[in-house]
């Protein structure tokens, strides 16, 4: 059988995602978005990898003003290593080289912070400590009034790469591999038990050690 027409590369009717906007778009294709390798097309456009429409991977975005990035990718935003080369009239072009995250710029030489949250909701304080250079493990630790709580419901934990673990008094990720991405959540009930509230909690680590992070809820 031969491929779908949805998988054909370079069908016309194949769209890519810039800025969150539908854009027109040449090369490879899968289930009617950019996947694989091509450019979008118009006065500003990208070419390099995409995934799921968007650019992530390698690739370079080039403005109708003359401004150039090239870099790494992920879900369409810059993240990683890149340099940005800006024109400037009557004077040397700019060009700013180091790392991005979230699509912003956070230094020339670093790989970013050490840790970072994406994404936090009723969790009411949290730390992140690191603990030693030997292992490459998280533990995690819930605790309500300073105090470690197991009250909550519902409780699962899930991260990559790495590896789940659950003993009487510990619970977290070992043999891990950084960057650790890693997500937490569970119904808890509120300070007087007359109702309950969900708690998610998302989080990357970057730099390679023994973790422990605690979460107040």
């Amino acid at each position: 059988p031969g491929i779908p027409p949805s998988a054909q590369p370079g069908e016309s009717d194949c769209k890519a995602i810039i800025d969150d906007e539908i854009v027109d778009y040449e090369g490879d294709c899968k289930r009617g978005f950019a996947h694989g390798k091509g450019r979008t097309l118009g006065e500003d456009y990208y070419e390099g990898d995409f995934k799921k429409g968007r650019p992530d991977g390698f690739g370079t975005y080039f403005w109708a003003n003359g401004n150039v990035f090239r870099g790494n990718w992920d879900k369409g935003l810059k993240e990683g290593e890149g340099s940005l080369t800006m024109v400037r009239y009557n004077a040397p072009d700019s060009v700013l080289t180091g790392y991005w995250e979230n699509d912003k710029y956070i230094g020339e030489g670093k790989k970013g912070p050490a840790y970072s949250v994406l994404r936090n909701m009723q969790v009411r304080r949290y730390r992140f400590q690191k603990i030693n250079d030997i292992e490459n493990a998280v533990e995690i630790r819930i605790t309500r009034g300073a105090n470690r709580w197991s009250g909550y419901q519902t409780f699962v934990m899930m991260g990559s790469p790495g590896v789940e673990y659950k003993t009487s008094n510990q619970m977290g990720f070992k043999e891990i591999t950084y960057p650790f991405q890693g997500t937490i959540s569970m119904t808890v009930p509120n300070q007087f038990n007359s109702s309950s509230y969900s708690v998610y909690f998302e989080y990357k680590i970057n730099e390679p050690g023994r973790w422990i992070l605690t979460l107040e809820v």
